[in-house]
């Protein structure tokens, strides 16, 4: 099924678009590549706040969409930098975006003034979209988050604390088994848990302690065990893993079919210090460290209460299958998933089920359950 986002932004005041040249900006190479490349890079450390209402798989930088848009619709010897920071404007101009994704191409083009329509045959990528199109004229949440933090918050906290601190983030690995000398080992592509260019935080190949190195350190001795790690020689590359002991290769997807939906591992988790109030905390204050027994019994506290609340009809999780058939996509389905709800690990699924027990309606609602979404999502963390 496909569906649509067909924003009105038509109306806006403003003169008639440009025509649309014979020859443009963008076929005679005069995007100037340099400037893109810092605009693309600020883009990807602090992207606009409208970016992060949902973590989109495969979001587009907003730049690039911009420039391109900015390329196509003037003409040759136009000052780009002076389109670029506003004095482009494509009103009277229709854009549309096919597959539309995670929305930036029809953003993008709504605030250079044209009339936008983005389709996709995923209904989450047109309600993101359309999400991103119409949070102007939605709602303050603040009042919702308060209350959801009352209802919800003081529950699901004990699963997501370290001592004092808070998990942020939990990483896991798939675990494989050889199917020639039954060797378990951990498919990582590489070690590198995370590298901002000051610190390189990197897991021991070994015994799985979380390393602080250089930034873009190829190789290291574990402190803990002594024992050497190539920082990109994971077992897990390109869809296939290498069995460390006996080197037998097979592709992931061939090893489901054998063995049926992937096993995973915690190994790392991500950890703030708790503040009272609502400021950023730093980067250079987040810990990385190896996941420890504590934490497994939090997930499976977590796991339990899920457990719990689908026994006794408290919660309650969507049963919806997978369907193969009539897809050329056939891949979850081959990996071992039969339902939706096996793309999330227990303690994620508990969440929503919380997050559903206050009702919300309108568009805060829509605006509500589409950020928490992709919340859920982009916290689940996997190699």
């Amino acid at each position: 099924m496909t569906v649509s986002v067909a924003p009105d932004v038509a109306t806006r005041a403003g003169r008639a678009g440009p025509p649309i040249p014979s020859v443009s900006l963008a076929e005679m190479d005069e995007i100037p590549i340099e400037t893109l490349i810092r605009f693309a890079l600020r883009d990807g450390r602090r992207p606009r706040p409208i970016y992060t209402a949902h973590k989109w798989f495969a979001r587009r930088l907003p730049s690039v969409f911009r420039s391109l848009l900015i390329g196509v619709s003037h003409a040759p010897g136009s000052d780009f930098n002076a389109l670029y920071y506003g004095d482009a404007h494509l009103r009277g101009t229709v854009v549309l975006d096919p597959f539309v994704g995670g929305g930036t191409s029809v953003f993008e083009a709504s605030r250079l003034g044209a009339t936008a329509y983005g389709c996709d045959v995923d209904p989450v990528a047109c309600a993101v979209s359309r999400l991103e199109l119409e949070a102007a004229d939605m709602p303050d949440l603040r009042h919702t988050l308060d209350t959801l933090k009352k209802q919800v918050g003081e529950v699901m906290a004990p699963f997501h604390k370290s001592g004092d601190d808070l998990v942020l983030h939990h990483f896991w690995v798939q675990h494989v088994t050889c199917g020639t000398c039954t060797t378990g080992f951990d498919a990582h592509p590489h070690y590198i848990l995370s590298d901002d260019g000051k610190t390189r935080f990197a897991i021991c190949s070994q015994c799985g302690e979380v390393a602080v190195l250089p930034p873009g350190t190829a190789e290291f001795d574990c402190g803990l065990c002594g024992g050497h790690t190539v920082c990109d020689a994971g077992h897990g590359k390109g869809g296939r893993v290498v069995c460390p002991e006996c080197t037998h290769s097979e592709a992931l997807i061939e090893y489901s079919r054998r063995t049926g939906a992937p096993e995973w591992r915690l190994f790392a988790v991500e950890t703030i210090g708790k503040t009272e109030d609502r400021k950023v905390v730093p980067i250079s204050k987040r810990v990385l460290r190896r996941a420890t027994d504590e934490d497994r019994r939090q997930y499976d506290a977590a796991a339990a209460t899920l457990a719990l609340g689908l026994s006794d009809g408290t919660l309650e999780l969507p049963g919806d299958p997978i369907e193969a058939e009539g897809w050329s996509d056939d891949r979850l389905t081959s990996y071992g998933y039969r339902r939706w709800t096996d793309l999330f690990r227990d303690a994620a699924g508990a969440t929503p089920q919380r997050l559903g027990t206050p009702r919300y309606d309108g568009s805060s609602g829509t605006q509500f359950r589409v950020t928490i979404e992709g919340r859920i999502v982009g916290c689940q963390r996997r190699e």
